[in-house]
């Protein structure tokens, strides 16, 4: 076995029982989450009953409900590919909680090794395994594999869809670009940006045409669905697009408030989530709340998304609470200064990478893309996650770098 053989064996191995032991040791209910509780009650009703639906009238902010009641009507609301990852595992009346967790274990070990590949062509073997046990190792990524978030799925399809643009695979990128946009919807615009590059940049333009191409084609059966029930041009999902715009606006204190201790207490957000009928309703009131506020003072608007941007990049600690001995105060600032340091190594492998552009180019698109995507939105810790695996290549090459590029 060849030395990036048995170093991508061990990554893998190494990653998937850390974190197989923290699901063995998960006792958290996932409906007591607002989001896990969705994605449970979407996927038990896509096995029982056939269709994506929560089984009752909906509105924003509702906890999801199992064994609920009817009617089984269609949504939009959230997008599909999660909910019908977990329905597969669906075979008895309880939800399929573990089986769920075991294989975003899996799935986060796969993330690790694909990050492990995709350093290794550009980077060579030293930053490719640094990059692989970082991945491997990383506390946020290792907590996500417990908790029932499209983010594990979504992160796994992106992780590999640029590790299959890398070797200039198009169509199997484009798919897995899809097949992560189905996952969550937040990938969708990415796909805009890709398609304005070819259009502006000869570099690679039959290879990028070809990715958004292909990932178009795998969104458009459900799209085509969308628009038959809901009886309006739905890419993939509504909820969220007019909400994060209107708690982009909610300004935040750090150390005292989360946004939604926040937005609780403002009257606006209050009166919309309370009288709206549906969740379309509310997200449309957001949307035009945000817009309203927004131009009545565009300054304002920008002072609050630069105070709350760096949100976006610290991850709470909390989950490692009871986990170390030691005081959350020396934890929040170790895990703190490791996130600083991290970002600063990332962003210095990115700029000597971008250095020879044509072969690292693509592990910096995504997250140059969530980068900007994010300024305008709620800036949530858990919508950071995606651009984890490639920040870290960045920064394993950083601590590897040597004056040339190497090519494995």
């Amino acid at each position: 076995m060849s030395a990036p053989a048995r170093a991508a064996l061990a990554i893998f191995i190494v990653a998937a029982a850390i974190r197989l032991f923290a699901v063995w040791h998960t006792t958290d209910d996932p409906m007591l989450d607002i989001d896990q509780s969705e994605y449970l009650a979407l996927a038990q009703n896509l096995h029982a009953h056939g269709v994506l639906s929560y089984g009752r009238p909906d509105h924003w902010g509702d906890a999801g409900m199992l064994d609920a009641p009817g009617p089984y009507e269609p949504t939009a609301a959230r997008a599909p590919l999660y909910p019908a990852v977990i329905a597969l595992f669906w075979r008895t009346s309880a939800a399929p909680i573990f089986e769920v967790r075991v294989l975003q274990a899996l799935l986060g070990a796969g993330v690790a090794l694909l990050v492990f590949l995709t350093a290794l062509r550009p980077f060579g073997l030293r930053a490719a395994t640094l990059a692989g046990a970082a991945m491997a190792l990383a506390p946020a990524s290792i907590a996500l594999s417990s908790s029932l978030y499209a983010e594990s799925l979504c992160i796994f399809l992106l992780t590999l869809a640029t590790w299959l643009w890398g070797r200039q695979q198009g169509v199997l990128a484009g798919i897995a670009f899809g097949a992560a946009a189905l996952a969550r919807a937040v990938v969708f615009p990415f796909f805009a940006a890709l398609a304005l590059l070819a259009l502006i940049w000869r570099f690679n333009r039959s290879l990028h045409l070809t990715i958004v191409l292909c990932a178009v084609l795998v969104i458009a059966p459900w799209t085509i669905r969308n628009m038959a029930t809901q009886h309006r041009f739905v890419p993939v999902a509504t909820l969220g697009w007019g909400a994060n715009l209107f708690l982009g606006t909610v300004d935040t204190q750090y150390g005292k408030d989360t946004v939604w201790t926040a937005v609780d207490r403002e009257p606006v957000y209050r009166a919309i989530q309370e009288s709206s009928m549906s969740e379309v309703e509310a997200e449309k009131r957001l949307f035009d709340a945000a817009v309203t506020r927004i131009a009545a003072d565009p300054l304002l608007w920008l002072g609050v998304r630069l105070r709350q941007y760096p949100r976006l990049f610290v991850q709470s600690p909390a989950f490692l609470y009871p986990l170390l001995p030691l005081p959350t105060l020396i934890i929040r600032i170790v895990y703190l200064v490791g996130t600083v340091a991290f970002l600063g190594l990332a962003l210095w492998g990115m700029a000597v990478a971008l250095l020879r552009w044509p072969d690292s180019y693509h592990i910096a698109a995504f997250p140059l893309f969530v980068l900007v995507a994010q300024l305008p939105f709620l800036t949530d810790e858990r919508y950071g996650l995606p651009m984890a695996p490639m920040l870290v290549v960045f920064a394993a090459f950083a601590l590897s770098h040597k004056s040339k590029l190497q090519r494995a």
